[in-house]
């Protein structure tokens, strides 16, 4: 598996996971009519998206070919809020799992130290993604919202990262 940064080239294939995947319509958007989705609208309000909320969307790919998105904001200095959809053919198989993993590391990269999100009690696969990352959580009636340390536990449950350092 790969996350990319969306590119026009794969714009085709998650333009028609979206349009066609009805298990995965139902989880994201239950109260809102399936309709087709061509490759340049789906390209153009990712655009748009990371534009309006300064956020940059991905690709996760299988052997090459489009499975689903992951994306972040920006929240503030060491923490970047995350969401992500599967073609529903790809779930209970790891996929999540181990797209997760790899954007941990993508935003560690970029000097995030905490990823946070926000999950429909729903959606309980989500939050075991999360938690399978070692994400603590808070909840509200409807939601979970993990959070999940992008850098190594130390003594006291601390997280410790140079972006951490630099705050400090």
């Amino acid at each position: 598996m790969k996350i990319t940064k969306l590119d026009i080239q794969y714009c085709k294939a998650l333009a028609k996971i979206i349009s066609t995947d009805a298990l995965l319509h139902q989880a994201l958007t239950p109260s809102q009519e399936m309709r087709e989705v061509t490759a340049a609208e789906y390209y153009q309000t990712c655009r748009e998206w990371e534009s309006k909320k300064n956020g940059v969307n991905f690709c996760i790919l299988s052997e090459g070919t489009p499975i689903g998105s992951i994306s972040y904001v920006h929240e503030n200095e060491t923490t970047a809020s995350y969401g992500m959809w599967l073609a529903s053919a790809y779930w209970n198989n790891g996929y999540g799992t181990i797209a997760l993993q790899l954007f941990k590391e993508t935003l560690k990269s970029a000097g995030y130290a905490f990823l946070t999100g926000s999950i429909q009690k729903s959606n309980p696969r989500s939050k075991r993604i999360c938690e399978k990352s070692g994400a603590t959580f808070t909840e509200d009636n409807n939601r979970w919202y993990p959070l999940i340390g992008l850098c190594g536990k130390l003594k006291g449950g601390e997280f410790s990262c140079e972006i951490l350092q630099e705050l400090t």
